[in-house]
């Protein structure tokens, strides 16, 4: 049997999967199987599939009916599972593609650092680009020193670009029907681990500008899901004192997130009605963070002036007319 099970998810991306699934099979790490999830794709994603898997047996499809992202995902990491003894899972998004080396350096560094997770760096990009061979190094991390790098920089928790010790899944899956997916997932991974092995190399390829990709599709409701994977990790890491400095960092993000979702909200093209329904969501989400989290995130003016305008119109045009009174004042005595 296979080391590794690598699960790549395919839906509408007829126009990328053969540059992804080349980019798999010409690893220099062989030992592992490609489950290719057809996620009732309406293209001809289906067959190139089936093909692959008459050209080389270690690929193996699955065809279901639509239920995206996470159900196939789910799919993937439930007939390793069932199907197989693989020790190790790889998750590759159809629309990307790997480095030749992109599994032998995570396998490597989980074998020489004792790790049951490795972590390379994602290398954003709008095109193909040519790859060379690397060198490449590893160092191990405490989970909570990744999460706040990742956490500042709203980075790589995405499930992509891992290496993950196949027991790690045995009592998780991608929450279904819901997108920002990753961000409710990976982190729940990354805590089951005392470290993990992190990888200098940009050696996975994402593919940054697909127009069809989820990510980047224009403001919709289910953006809220976002807003909700932050909400389940202000409870993971609430319950332990331990995580005290990872939760207060993470108010702040929390914050500062949901007035970028008001910004795209009232950029989208949704109705005025919708837009008044659902700017009264995010806005009353934001007077709660603000009262429940100002202290641990540290709310102070004038960094959070767009949050506090949110959260607060009424109290923050009292406040703007006060400081221009006290300013008017000011001045008065100022010239006696």
């Amino acid at each position: 049997m296979p080391t590794i099970s690598v699960i790549v998810p395919v839906y509408n991306v007829e126009k990328y999967l053969q540059r992804c699934v080349d980019s798999i099979l010409a690893q220099t790490f062989s030992d592992f199987e490609l489950l290719l999830v057809d996620d009732g794709s309406p293209d001809n994603c289906g067959e190139i599939c089936d093909w692959y898997a008459t050209q080389d047996d270690r690929v193996h499809v699955i065809h279901q009916k639509n239920g995206g992202l996470s159900a196939a995902r789910n799919a993937g990491i439930d007939w390793a599972f069932s199907n197989s003894d693989s020790q190790w899972l790889n998750f590759i998004d159809s629309d990307d593609w790997v480095h030749p080396q992109y599994l032998e350096v995570l396998k490597n560094a989980v074998d020489k650092d004792g790790t049951d997770l490795s972590i390379t760096k994602l290398h954003r990009t709008d095109h193909y680009e040519k790859m060379f061979p690397q060198e490449y190094s590893s160092w191990t991390e405490a989970p909570e020193n990744f999460y706040l790098k990742a956490l500042k920089f709203a980075d790589n928790m995405t499930a992509c670009g891992k290496l993950y010790r196949k027991k790690m899944f045995a009592e998780i899956r991608f929450p279904r029907g819901r997108v920002w997916e990753d961000l409710a997932t990976t982190y729940k991974i990354l805590f089951q681990t005392e470290k993990c092995s992190i990888i200098n190399e940009e050696n996975y390829y994402y593919y940054f500008y697909n127009e069809e990709s989820i990510t980047h599709a224009r403001w919709k409701p289910t953006n809220l899901d976002e807003i909700a994977a932050y909400e389940e990790q202000l409870v993971f890491f609430g319950k332990d004192r331990k995580y005290r400095s990872i939760l207060y960092t993470l108010q702040a993000r929390y914050i500062k997130v949901i007035g970028i979702h008001v910004i795209n909200l009232d950029r989208s093209d949704l109705s005025k009605d919708e837009k008044e329904r659902y700017s009264k969501i995010l806005k009353r989400k934001m007077q709660h963070a603000m009262v429940k989290y100002w202290k641990g995130a540290g709310v102070s003016y004038p960094e959070y002036s767009w949050e506090l305008e949110i959260a607060f119109p009424i109290g923050m045009q009292v406040y703007w007319l006060t400081t221009a009174q006290i300013r008017k004042l000011k001045n008065l005595l100022g010239r006696k």
